[in-house]
């Protein structure tokens, strides 16, 4: 057989072993396998480690404009939007404001808050690790649930709950008939106290709604697509 017998013999031969190749979706097609390696290699290029820690989400599919109907356009528009989406979706932060308040109040009427803002840090209650493990747990659920159903812009939901949990219970410590005993200065103070205390907390309000909001995108990407159920015949 003549070399260029051999050559289209081979070649045919190898005409015929990439049809049956992309017949049978064994592998990528020639050029996409350098293709597909430089993608899978972008995303741990990028972002460092808090990329790693946090890969990108997609929003969630299938969801209106927040902000339809808004029409506001002046200098501080972004403030602006952020009341917008808060006052069209309270039940994403109210209920969420009042489970941190129910939580904050469980501790001060247990002693543990009491004691702490009256300095008398050596006769805290023998249960107060109990205490404060519940109102972290339940604090913590409250504000994620809040970023979680807040999907527009859940860190300010997040913030939102918060806020309005430390404005609900500060009241309601206010309007204690024992409020004098606990602190001296008056009820007064005691808000007060009760509002600085707090503010730290802002912070951790807004990590955890935007890590609700974040965690909510995640697993909806990871959701393999419906399938298609063909007709039974």
């Amino acid at each position: 057989m003549s070399s260029r017998s051999r050559r289209e013999a081979a070649s045919r031969a190898d005409a015929r072993r990439r049809t049956r190749q992309i017949d049978r979706s064994d592998g990528p097609a020639e050029g996409e396998s350098d293709v597909a390696a430089q993608d899978a290699q972008a995303p741990a290029a990028a972002g460092g480690l808090l990329g790693r820690l946090f890969p990108t989400a997609p929003p969630l599919p299938n969801k209106p404009d927040p902000l339809a109907g808004f029409s506001y356009s002046g200098p501080f528009r972004s403030a602006a939007a952020g009341l917008y989406v808060l006052a069209n979706h309270p039940r994403a932060w109210v209920p969420m404001g009042i489970a941190w308040a129910a939580a904050q109040t469980f501790a001060f009427v247990n002693g543990y808050t009491a004691l702490a803002y009256s300095n008398r840090f050596a006769a805290l209650p023998p249960n107060y690790a109990l205490i404060d493990t519940i109102v972290l747990v339940i604090g913590a659920f409250a504000v994620l649930a809040a970023g979680w159903i807040g999907w527009a812009r859940p860190w300010l939901f997040g913030v939102a709950a918060v806020v309005t949990g430390t404005l609900l219970q500060a009241t309601f410590i206010w309007l204690l008939p024992n409020a004098e005993a606990v602190a001296p200065a008056g009820a007064g103070a005691l808000f007060v106290a009760v509002i600085l205390n707090s503010l730290p907390q802002v912070l951790f309000g807004a990590f955890l709604g935007w890590y609700g909001g974040y965690l909510r995108r995640r697993l909806a990407a990871n959701q393999p697509p419906p399938q298609r159920r063909g007709r039974r015949r």
